[in-house]
């Protein structure tokens, strides 16, 4: 259980002297104390230096009215522009105020931001400025928490976490919340943990009159985060960077002479002409009428861009105005953008680097590929290009925060990755495509769509802004001056309104501090209508059906959590991840699916690196040739990992990593999550793992948790058990022929990134998939071949047509079968049903016994007998069931079945 606040109060962080020595400082400039109040130690000459600096940031001369602000309002919101040091600085004034006031013992100051990187490396830095030890350490009042790690004392007075680390602490136990302070950091990008932690908060202001709410961000809607928590005060702080100048599309053709001609793949196409018609009557001779149709074509209308519409470029050369009235807006052009670097590196001398911000991974492919293949660019290596993406290792992330050589100008290619968790430091041009590709998701369809649109205006003056973090620069919008001012959005939609929210809907139905909400018979849509700005009912009420569909929920009247539900609201992951991890400890694949599921929820550690595409696909064969499963894939390959490393050392498994294009990091990560995995299964009753003290009994527990973790059918089973309903059946037109893949809302494709791209032959004729996007298709990622009775397992519905000899699966899809095999099936179907729900069932009743006894949760209604049955008799049972299945998935897969 996490706790808000160690109970534990070192007595060492209340010193009157000290007290009053932080409030002189605090209260006017004079001399800074040399002794350190936390731990008695004079301060060092690097500790002196820091705070020079700190007091010529300027966020420090507003420090006293910030504190007073707060002193005074529960809630305030404040606006620091960048460079202005608010990060780092407003939580040590919040600390030092409490110190001074006499309550550094008792308070707990909570920092949130929105990604583990910056939660660590901010925790680092104001650690070194205060002059403590690293965050976690004795006597240190800094500390970090993140998913899978931790550094917090007793001590820790000043904690630096992850959004979902908040949440899940907000969410977990009885315990109100002990809080002094929570301070949101970059409130802007508006992710759906932000948004749901701005709901509870306000929830929980009422009840808890001593927590104080600090929202901040470098760029953000005042008026909206304002009037949310009740017209509460605002702050503002000037930035501390250097002057950006700003060149526009329009200026930027003139300097270049580029030149957009009509057909080129970045000019409009002209629409096809319309055919008219008229009917014509006429007289002829003797008086006898006519009449004829005429038909006729009619221009269209030339197509000319939508800023030319609106704009006025007159003051420009005619080049320009024909290049910005024919531009299709929407596509990169990547010729100019090879012009432009060019014009920077002849016309500027500074060799600062340029940052190029991109909508994604094939637009970084293909500008590499341009700027690689230029001779002019190529011939004296003038260029260092690198890209910078999500999906790239740590190691060729790095690259990119290395100096280039003299003479040479470093280039980098990004996504909006670079707007604001990551800062290059030379920096010095910035070329903005004003492109993004944001994920918005179907709920009809149950798909994610990826959408390249336009940034909103509150992106485009970060990515400007990239550009004098250090000194002056320089910023290349290619996009007019009429569309960034005029056209952009101020701001992006919030994640909220245009992603899945089962995971949020199951947060919020396990949440301990929205029990009274709930018991009051308001539902999931009422809290969600509360947000800042709510999603739609119907992407709610979808949520709620598919978390039916996956046995989370009971129905839709009631919304109240099943057994399953409970288990899964208590796995750091996806439901149907966790839905996954549970089967695989029920029925022995613990391992495999353990290693399946993390690398699902973080990811893939089987990387491509960049100019190596092909090397690691063909590296990467090593892993799948006995299966057809991305999933197995990874599994494969971390045994061997762990194998080599084992027997023969952690050197010889990273050359192993090295020679097969596998990320050693992302191995030990994946290591970390399953260890963390199996904790939370081992606490909910799911696995046992024998006494410290009994090696022996810890082995045989590991062992009978992977008693059938060799059974590579039934593993796929437990994948098709959690990622149901996500499967597609292959139709083959022909022997050889690529097959058909089709699900139920239509036809799909494997993604380039599978194992499973263009392959012709597979061991069953259907696929599960942990995801479905569309692009320029409708792809699925991440997939594997799953057994047919897997399928007839997990289905939601099946239904047998004895006299028809088929079996119809969830009423779109319809499959020969011998009835009297579809009738066995469908009786170890009822089996397997009751044996899982009774088996979560009692698991929960078990947790609730305990907590119980312990005096750490509510045990009403719990039945101690009904809770501790007649254990040998159901593990027996529960032995013959899962040792049917097995069993049944060890033979050979049947590949027989003809579809109608």
């Amino acid at each position: 259980r996490l706790w808000l606040l160690a109970t534990h109060r070192p007595a060492h962080l209340h010193v009157p002297p000290a007290a009053a020595a932080m409030k002189r400082t605090l209260d006017q400039d004079g001399p800074a104390p040399t002794v350190n109040p936390y731990t008695g130690r004079a301060y060092s000459q690097r500790y002196h230096e820091i705070l020079a600096k700190r007091k010529q940031l300027p966020v420090w001369e507003q420090r006293a009215d910030f504190t007073e602000m707060l002193r005074k309002h529960q809630c305030i919101v404040l606006v620091g522009e960048t460079g202005s040091g608010k990060t780092t600085q407003i939580p040590q004034y919040i600390l030092d105020h409490e110190i001074a006031e006499g309550r550094g013992s008792q308070c707990s100051i909570i920092c949130t931001q929105p990604r583990r990187i910056a939660a660590i490396s901010v925790s680092e830095r104001v650690a070194s400025e205060r002059g403590e030890g690293a965050p976690g350490t004795p006597g240190s009042t800094v500390g970090y928490q993140v998913r899978l790690e931790a550094a917090r004392t007793a001590d820790t007075r000043l904690l630096f976490c992850t959004t979902g680390v908040l949440l899940r602490m907000l969410c977990a136990g009885d315990a109100p919340v002990r809080a002094s302070v929570v301070v949101v950091d970059e409130v802007h990008e508006r992710d759906v943990q932000t948004d749901l932690l701005l709901v509870l908060l306000k929830l929980l202001m009422p009840r808890c009159p001593h927590l104080r709410v600090v929202l901040m961000s470098a760029t953000m809607s005042i008026e909206l985060f304002a009037n949310y928590f009740g017209g509460c005060p605002t702050i503002g702080v000037e930035g501390r960077t250097f002057p950006v100048e700003h060149h526009y599309l329009e200026e930027i053709l003139e300097a270049t002479g580029h030149q957009v001609a009509a057909g080129s793949p970045c000019a409009l196409q002209a629409a096809q002409g319309q055919v008219a018609s008229a009917q014509v009557s006429f007289t002829g001779a003797g008086g006898r009428q006519v009449s004829q149709t005429v038909q006729w074509e009619e221009e269209a209308p030339a197509a000319v861009s939508e800023s030319w519409r609106e704009g006025d470029f007159s003051a420009f050369p005619e080049h320009v105005q024909q290049s910005i009235k024919r531009l299709d807006e929407a596509r990169i052009n990547y010729d100019l953008i090879e012009d432009l670097i060019l014009w920077i590196d002849q016309n500027h001398e500074s060799k600062g680097a340029v940052l190029v911000f991109l909508p994604g991974m094939s637009e970084i492919q293909t500008l590499y590929d341009a700027l690689s293949g230029r001779r002019d660019f190529a011939r004296d290596g003038k260029l260092w290009v690198l890209p910078l993406h999500s999906s790239l290792s740590s190691q060729e992330q790095s690259q990119v925060f290395r100096h280039a050589p003299p003479g040479v100008r470093k280039v980098v290619l990004t996504t909006n990755i670079a707007e604001t968790s990551l800062t290059v430091d030379d920096v010095e041009f910035v070329v903005d495509t004003g492109r993004v590709k944001e994920t918005a998701y179907d709920k009809r369809k149950r798909m994610t769509t990826l959408q390249e649109t336009w940034v909103a205006g509150q992106n485009m003056r970060q990515r400007c802004g990239r550009a004098g973090r250090v000194r002056e620069g320089h910023a290349f919008l290619l996009y007019t001056k009429h569309r960034a001012l005029r056209l952009l959005k101020p701001h992006r939609v919030p994640e909220i309104q245009r992603l899945p929210l089962e995971e949020v809907v199951l947060q919020l139905k396990a949440c301990a501090a929205l029990r009274d909400h709930f018991d009051r018979g308001a539902g999931v849509a009422s809290l969600l209508a509360a947000a800042v700005e709510p999603p739609t009912p119907g992407a709610v009420e979808s949520a709620v059906q598919n978390l039916i569909e996956l046995g989370a929920l009971r129905d839709e009247a009631s919304e109240a959590l099943t057994p399953l539900g409970h288990h899964l609201a208590g796995l750091p992951v996806d439901a149907r991840l966790g839905k996954m991890i549970l089967f695989g400890a029920i029925f022995r694949v613990l391992d495999p699916v353990l290693c399946i599921a993390a690398s699902l929820s973080y990811k893939s550690p089987l990387v491509q690196p960049f100019g190596l595409r092909e090397q690691a696909r063909a590296a990467h064969e090593r892993f799948t040739r006995g299966h057809r499963s991305d999933h197995l894939a990874v599994w494969d390959a971390y045994t061997e990992w762990r194998r080599v490393g084992d027997e023969e050392g952690p050197r010889a498994a990273s050359r192993w990593c090295e020679r097969f294009y596998v990320s050693g990091q992302t191995m030990k990560m994946l290591s970390e999550m399953m260890r963390n995995f199996r904790d939370i299964l081992v606490s909910a009753g799911f696995v046992t793992r024998g006494p410290r003290h009994d090696p022996d009994a810890r082995r045989r527990a590991i062992a009978e948790a992977n008693r059938h973790s060799d059974n590579v059918g039934l593993v796929r089973a437990v994948l098709c058990a959690g990622l149901y309903p996500n499967v597609v059946h292959l139709e083959f037109p022909s022997p050889g022929a690529q097959p058909r893949l089709v699900e139920k809302t239509g036809e799909v494709l494997i993604h380039p990134s599978s194992s499973n791209h263009r392959r012709t032959a597979f061991e069953s004729e259907w696929l599960v998939y942990h995801d479905k996007v569309k692009t320029s298709r409708v792809f699925i990622r991440d997939c594997s071949t799953v057994p047919l009775p897997a399928v007839l397992l997990f289905a939601l519905h099946v239904e047998i047509q004895h006299a028809k000899h088929q079996v119809v699966i969830d009423r779109w899809l319809t499959i020969r079968a011998n009835p009297r095999t579809a009738v066995l099936l469908k009786t170890l179907r009822t089996q397997l049903n009751a044996l899982l729900e009774g088996k979560m069932r009692q698991q929960q009743l078990r947790r609730r016994a305990r907590l119980a006894r312990s005096g750490r949760g509510d045990g009403a209604g719990v039945d101690v007998q009904e809770a501790t049955p007649d254990v040998e008799d159901a593990e027996n049972r529960e032995d013959s069931i899962i040792a049917n299945v097995a069993t049944l998935l060890a033979e050979p897969e049947p590949n027989k079945t003809q579809t109608e």
